[in-house]
């Protein structure tokens, strides 16, 4: 029924059908209460909004939440977003409620974000790496040029034959890009929890635990397990990297990728005020 005006009053929680909650004529507001319960003539008393560092970290495994119980923090920026829950109901798994799931990045958003991050990476390497690049064409070009003559004669391709300059080449070509990787993204992840990407499509990583900016631990980690296959041969690296952006397809109730199991991070909306579901 979103769009009609509804008048302040007790309704059914549609994330909770068992459960009756207060509208406002805006939002939810207050705690629900037992579906069969008789409601209060007017509406609840209001608690102060919950920062997301705790509906985040509601995300968590229950070892992570031990975790973040024994650690104190700033509130986030993210402090305006509130997802009032059943005291006897916490959004684990099928029971995350519409309120916490609304705040997660959409995979769109995502993958938005790291082409935007690729793009910026290739053109940092253009400028930095091209002239290493040009050397290393010009190294293998003698061998690539016989490898596409046999084909054109045999019909069969020839092998392409890598000089050791050749191959030291690639290897340091391989340790620039990884090095800009690493200067572009780490410390913008400890900063605001954003590269250019993220901030442009409205993203950000947050620490699944405490809902803040990832630590440096946790950021390199983050970009450590995406980007360092890179030094494996493609056929090995492009399955694991294909496979650990794909995790978040699946992965419930976080959506996170394969870096951000490893790392404890999630990405969120920039955006987003979990303010409830809309009856």
């Amino acid at each position: 029924m979103t769009g009609m005006a509804i008048s302040p009053g007790w309704y059914p929680d549609p994330a909770a059908p068992q459960t009756q909650r207060y509208w406002d004529g805006e939002g939810w507001i207050g705690e629900p209460l037992p579906a069969e319960a008789t409601p209060p003539d007017g509406p609840p008393e209001v608690k102060e909004p919950e920062p997301v560092q705790e509906a985040v970290a509601s995300l968590a495994s229950p070892d992570e939440q031990t975790t973040q119980e024994t650690q104190k923090h700033a509130p986030s920026p993210y402090a305006t977003m509130r997802g009032p829950q059943s005291p006897n109901k916490t959004p684990q798994g099928d029971a995350v409620s519409a309120t916490y799931i609304a705040v997660l990045a959409p995979r769109g958003f995502r993958l938005g974000a790291r082409i935007i991050d690729f793009t910026a990476v290739l053109l940092l390497n253009i400028v930095v790496n091209g002239w290493f690049v040009w050397q290393f064409l010009k190294e293998i070009y003698p061998s690539l040029r016989d490898a596409t003559r046999d084909y054109q004669v045999n019909g069969t391709m020839g092998t392409v034959d890598l000089t050791d300059r050749a191959q030291r080449l690639a290897l340091l070509i391989t340790v620039i890009w990884l090095l800009l990787w690493l200067a572009y993204e780490v410390p913008a992840m400890m900063n605001s929890g954003q590269t250019m990407g993220k901030r442009l499509v409205g993203v950000k990583v947050v620490s699944l635990t405490t809902g803040t900016n990832p630590r440096f631990g946790q950021s390199f980690r983050r970009w450590g397990l995406f980007a360092l296959p890179m030094l494996f041969p493609l056929l090995c690296s492009l399955p694991l990297q294909a496979l650990d952006a794909a995790w978040c397809m699946w992965d419930r109730p976080a959506r996170q990728c394969g870096h951000d199991k490893f790392a404890s991070t999630v990405v969120v909306r920039t955006d987003m005020e979990m303010q409830g579901a809309t009856p």
